[in-house]
């Protein structure tokens, strides 16, 4: 072999060589993941529904991300769905996540979870969600996190984190109120007057005109049904047992403000427990 074939079999072998290393780093599969922290993406059926931050003990982990709903799936050997109604509200997400994977200490792991989910599951400022109240249930344990603004309950809106025996969280469901900013605290309506409006306005509803019994009132922030108004409000208590049961507990909703009975957005009457 003279030495100009020689030079052109070994420039050759050489490119051979680095192309076929070229091919093996591009290759997905043989690829090792070095997952780097950011937000979860959380999609379903193509579509991206939200972004939530990855706590730190993710991080530290080096959780890939973003992550699809397969991708999470993956990561956690579980599946995930989560549904909403027209409105958006309620949440419901469902998976097998350990709450382990979320720090070492158990007080903190729920908010950990909460805060790597909350974006997906509409919720807009974690800090808004009170200390978790626990309760036993038939499957685990629930974790009761009351949404709170500057201090007041929001009406009806919590969010429940239920963890089965082996500290996985199974399944989440939300009725979290985004939106709450520079909601006025001013209460001009008195607590007495609130109580005397409910009560006269359950009183002329019965034909009988019998006095209803009635709680002491108290403040919460209340999005008014009808007009989807939010402000803070009372909440006033009121029982007929004599109405029957579809009528006979109620309560009142008389905003802080200002409070007209004939006016939709500022007073209102629920009959049915919501607590």
């Amino acid at each position: 072999m003279t030495q100009r074939n020689r030079y052109v079999f070994w420039s050759l072998l050489i490119g051979l060589g680095l192309l076929g290393l070229m091919i093996v780093v591009a290759t997905p599969d043989r690829i090792e993941q070095t997952p780097v922290a950011a937000d979860i993406v959380v999609s379903q059926n193509n579509e991206t529904l939200k972004s939530a931050r990855i706590p730190a003990a993710l991080k530290d982990e080096g959780i890939k991300a973003p992550l699809s709903v397969r991708e999470i799936e993956k990561r956690f050997k579980t599946k995930v769905t989560i549904d909403r109604d027209t409105r958006g509200q309620p949440f419901r997400l469902s998976a097998k996540i350990p709450l382990d994977s979320f720090g070492p200490e158990a007080k903190t792991q729920v908010f950990s979870f909460i805060e790597s989910v909350s974006l997906a599951l509409g919720i807009d400022h974690v800090r808004q969600l009170a200390d978790a109240k626990t309760q036993s249930g038939a499957l685990g344990t629930i974790h009761n996190l009351q949404q709170e603004y500057e201090g007041l309950p929001v009406e009806g809106a919590q969010v429940r984190v239920h963890v089965n025996s082996r500290n996985e969280v199974f399944m989440v469901n939300s009725t979290y109120l985004p939106g709450l900013n520079e909601i006025p605290l001013n209460f001009v309506v008195s607590q007495k007057q609130a109580q005397d409006l409910a009560y006269q306005h359950a009183r002329d509803l019965d034909p009988q005109k019998r006095a209803p019994n009635v709680s002491q009132p108290e403040k919460v922030i209340y999005e008014f049904v009808q007009t989807s108004r939010v402000a803070a409000a009372w909440k006033v208590r009121v029982e007929q047992p004599w109405l029957g049961s579809k009528h006979g507990v109620a309560h009142y909703f008389v905003s802080a403000d200002q409070a007209d009975p004939q006016n939709p957005s500022t007073f209102e009457r629920v009959e049915r427990a919501l607590e």
